[in-house]
């Protein structure tokens, strides 16, 4: 057999052969290669572990987007109501705190690019970056969740929106809810040389 990352790989599914020219997952475990999947079958376990956890991936939200757009302006399936819930938290901290609560100002008057706030009393973080007219935020809390938000950095009008996740509904919203109370609190960014892509 060829070299599985470079070549040939059998997925492990389903048995189909992936060639390097393929959608297919690498899996890794310490650094060291375990196992392929294709398309079909990666996109099978990602279903599985949101039927099983709730978590939304940044995967899964794009080929769930895609597959239902048809439903996306009336949603009946859960997890497109738990999607656009998100969204409008997203939408929401877009109009209340980057535009109307000037932290698009604060941007915009900054020689810098790159922040972090941070609440004290828990690992709660919001990494900032401004890069190529965008901006960025990514919301962090205690565990391995994050929701990731992108903006249009100089735009007057509301472009908030949801640019990664690895959460559930109500880490997410929790997250983006205590992004806005940070900064509703009074704390302002401060310059983060580490914060980057």
């Amino acid at each position: 057999m060829s070299d599985p990352l470079e070549g040939d790989a059998p997925c492990k599914g389903c048995g189909k052969v992936t060639t390097a020219h393929d959608y297919r997952v690498q899996m890794f475990r310490n650094d060291k290669y375990e196992y392929t999947l294709c398309r079909a079958c990666d996109r099978g376990r990602r279903e599985r572990a949101y039927a099983d956890t709730g978590v939304l991936t940044t995967s899964l939200w794009l080929a769930l987007t895609l597959e239902h757009r048809e439903q996306w302006d009336h949603p009946t399936l859960p997890f497109l109501v738990s999607m656009h819930r998100i969204m409008d938290a997203a939408a929401s901290f877009g109009r209340d705190i980057w535009f109307a609560g000037g932290l698009q100002k604060f941007f915009r008057e900054s020689k810098y690019a790159a922040f972090s706030m941070s609440d004290t009393a828990s690992s709660f973080r919001v990494l900032m970056l401004a890069s190529a007219g965008r901006a960025l935020f990514t919301f962090s809390g205690t565990s391995e969740q994050s929701v990731t938000l992108i903006t249009d950095e100089t735009s007057a009008t509301a472009r908030m929106g949801v640019q990664g996740i690895d959460a559930t509904e109500s880490e997410a919203l929790t997250l983006i809810a205590q992004g806005k109370t940070l900064w509703e609190s009074g704390q302002r960014p401060v310059v983060d040389r580490e914060v980057g892509f």
